[in-house]
């Protein structure tokens, strides 16, 4: 290969920012797209469906950012026509090595646009959606139309060995799906400082996530219920925005925790915001994948309390890095919080190896040689 013209690769997304703030999936891209523009093996261009809104911090030098302006709903046919027309002929004009899609509906789009075309097409899975297993007749002929737009010779990357044997038993038997895990930037100001604390100081426990059903913050309010009846003094920061911000509000108004939980909106600088926490937790309680919030706060030195669902039990040991619960079990969300907050010491050692385990197994110099060994060896070149 020369070193002087590096080949190019075109990653496709839905969405690339809303209200100045990356979803999860949206800054495992980011993260992907300058991580490659660093290594210069391959250049990275960005093709978003959706008119892109990055948080106004994002570097994206070395990578080019396309939008295809589509401003109709998901999964709609008209997404997938219009979308892969334009998405059609900038692949012909630009001619990249690889087509590179992240989430389902760009990988329709992008499966679409390249029929007849002789590039190579990797399908990004990021998460475990219901409809992938649903026997309901819609989701079977959704499977049965992404079969066919992705068609035999697409090539797949899963972001955790649960998500690619949930997609392998669900929608792709047959095929090869690589697993390489997702990377923490770091140069990014992930190392949480030592936070002074007296003994009866109040926690602040935080999560951040899209307020959505499947994030289970019904059930997080819930244990913090418990918690406040069991006399346990704490803080509880929700960053993320989203249609249901005013009906949670009201939950919380409603459990009687408006002095002690704060929703927060929109939240652009993470680092920031979990360099103010004592303990993370997501209580998920479906559709995840590996969620880099998560993997983020275990950078920043926090312990963590999460859901035992998808890829989340291959980063985090329970009563190592912090403790795993059952999805939607609230006594035991309720338990692991009141260990954490109560026990200074035990969350700072399992900060700490939260941290190590990062630097072991979750940075994103690991997951750039990975894709790119991927990419290598689909175009037949050495790695």
């Amino acid at each position: 290969m020369n070193a002087e013209t590096p080949s190019k690769v075109l990653h496709v997304i839905p969405g690339f920012g809303w209200n100045g703030t990356f979803g999860g999936a949206e800054r495992t891209v980011y993260n992907i797209v300058r991580g490659l523009a660093g290594a210069k093996t391959y250049t990275p261009t960005l093709c978003v469906l959706r008119h892109p809104a990055p948080p106004d911090d994002a570097q994206m030098e070395g990578c080019e950012i396309l939008t295809l302006d589509y401003d109709g709903p998901d999964r709609d046919f008209e997404m997938l026509t219009r979308c892969s027309v334009r998405l059609r002929a900038i692949i012909k004009r630009r001619r990249p090595a690889i087509v590179h899609s992240h989430l389902w509906p760009a990988a329709a789009v992008s499966g679409c646009a390249l029929k007849g075309l002789a590039v190579p097409h990797v399908v990004h899975i990021h998460d475990t959606r219901p409809w992938l297993a649903s026997s309901q007749l819609k989701h079977r002929a959704r499977r049965a139309i992404n079969r066919w737009l992705l068609g035999p010779s697409a090539h797949f990357i899963a972001c955790a060995n649960s998500v690619r044997d949930y997609t392998a038993q669900h929608f792709l038997p047959s095929a090869e799906i690589r697993t390489v895990y997702y990377g923490i930037d770091s140069e990014r100001p992930f190392r949480r400082p030592d936070r002074a604390s007296a003994a009866d100081a109040v926690k602040t426990i935080g999560t951040a996530a899209r307020l959505r059903p499947e994030k289970g913050l019904d059930q997080l309010i819930s244990a913090c219920r418990a918690l406040r009846d069991e006399g346990v003094a704490f803080r509880l920061k929700i960053a993320g925005g989203g249609a249901l911000l005013a009906q949670y509000r009201e939950r919380v108004r409603e459990a009687g925790l408006a002095d002690c939980i704060q929703l927060l909106g929109f939240v652009t600088d993470i680092p920031s915001f979990l360099s103010g926490l004592d303990v993370f937790v997501l209580s998920s309680t479906a559709t995840e994948g590996l969620p880099i919030g998560l993997l983020e706060a275990m950078a920043s030195r926090l312990p963590v309390v999460a859901s035992s669902v998808a890829g989340i039990p291959e980063a985090v040991t329970n009563g190592e890095e912090g403790f795993l619960i059952p999805p939607g079990d609230v006594p035991a969300l309720c338990a692991a919080l009141k260990k954490l907050v109560a026990d200074p010491t035990l969350a700072r050692d399992m900060g700490l190896r939260a941290r190590a385990r990062i630097e072991r197994s979750f940075m994103l110099e690991h997951q750039i040689h990975e894709i790119t060994r991927c990419y290598n060896r689909i175009l037949g070149r050495p790695n």
